[in-house]
């Protein structure tokens, strides 16, 4: 399995083919444009650490979110060649996801990339069963 990590404008301009299959990763609200799609999984949360009090409305990633993820990945027909994954940016959250994914299906990954959110990261690695220990804002 191949992973790729990118920004959502990036991924706006893929085609879709049955080899591929794409995690969108937004913030809560934001508009996607997806057509086409068999294998496509959609989360809505903030590009965030920690819970802020000043911003009572931020959605964090949740073991949950990091079940979803594996589940999707775990039943991926074989077909399936490549697992895409975006975020606004394609910096923090959808490295974090690809990163997970490179050590789940040996892919390499870049040692030296330092802008995972490590929020995902951990809480895939501990594979949805518990939040790594709470940050501090």
């Amino acid at each position: 399995m191949k992973i790729r990590w990118m920004s959502q404008r990036e991924a706006e301009k893929l085609e879709p083919t049955a080899n591929k299959a794409l995690i969108s990763i937004c913030a809560p609200g934001t508009q996607r444009n997806f057509l086409g799609w068999d294998h496509m999984l959609t989360l809505d949360f903030h590009d965030a650490l920690c819970f802020v009090p000043e911003f009572p409305k931020l959605v964090l990633f949740s073991p949950e979110m990091a079940k979803r993820i594996i589940e999707f990945t775990d039943a991926l027909p074989q077909q399936v060649e490549w697992i895409m994954v975006h975020c606004h940016q394609g910096i923090s959250r959808s490295a974090a996801v690809a990163k997970y994914l490179c050590e789940k299906y040996g892919e390499p990954f870049p040692n030296d990339y330092p802008y995972a959110n490590l929020l995902v990261y951990e809480t895939l690695k501990l594979g949805g069963n518990a939040a790594p220990e709470p940050m501090k804002s």
